[in-house]
């Protein structure tokens, strides 16, 4: 009955717009930073501004500086070489053996199943 009532807004994905204004937001809150981890950042986000702040604010909170390898620390994502050795080694290995390898990863890394 309430969502009736509601208006709602759906806002398309800012990637292109986003990476220069964060940029800018990282420089004026004098957080170290790469490029690259920014674009880490905005790829995980989905063009999402606020999720994409909310991760940075994560990352700047529990490292030094903000890089691809913090990023995907802090989120929580499997970097994207480590999802290429695990599809080469599902398509590739024995069962055995990839789950083996599969389960190593995740112990290691941390890394969800799903």
């Amino acid at each position: 009955a309430v969502q009736s009532r509601c208006t709602r807004f759906r806002f398309s994905p800012l990637n292109k717009q986003m990476l220069p204004r964060l940029q800018f937001i990282m420089t004026e809150e004098s957080i170290p930073f790469d490029l690259e981890g920014l674009q880490a950042a905005v790829k995980l986000s989905c063009g999402d501004m606020r999720r994409c702040l909310n991760l940075l604010q994560a990352c700047a909170l529990s490292t030094v500086k903000v890089s691809v390898d913090t990023i995907y620390d802090v989120s929580g994502y499997p970097r994207p070489k480590d999802v290429e050795l695990a599809g080469t080694s599902m398509l590739q290995t024995p069962f055995v053996e990839s789950y083996e390898f599969l389960q190593g990863l995740v112990e290691a890394k941390g890394i969800s199943r799903s």
